[in-house]
């Protein structure tokens, strides 16, 4: 039970960050033209709680009650990526 109560205050604060930011970039507003959010992580992807709490918190929150529109997309090594183009770069 602790552990699910822990899960749902993050899914909750994830879900209005989330929102936030992309209140903020002004975009999402249109359902088939949703913000992708690039997720990299094994939390997201490994633990069975988090998704669908998250996913039910964008619905009720996000879409339904600020009506802007996000996915999310698997990004494979997007740490590694990154830090790779921004050692050539540098």
């Amino acid at each position: 039970m602790l552990i699910d109560a822990v899960i749902e205050r993050a899914a909750k604060f994830v879900a209005i960050n989330l929102t936030a930011v992309i209140l903020k970039s002004g975009k999402g507003t249109d359902p088939c033209a949703p913000v992708c959010i690039a997720v990299d992580g094994s939390t997201f992807y490994k633990s069975k709680m988090l998704k669908p709490k998250l996913d039910h918190y964008i619905k009720i929150f996000t879409n339904d009650k600020v009506h802007v529109y996000c996915e999310f997309v698997k990004a494979e090594n997007g740490t590694l990526i990154g830090t790779a183009i921004a050692g050539l770069i540098g």
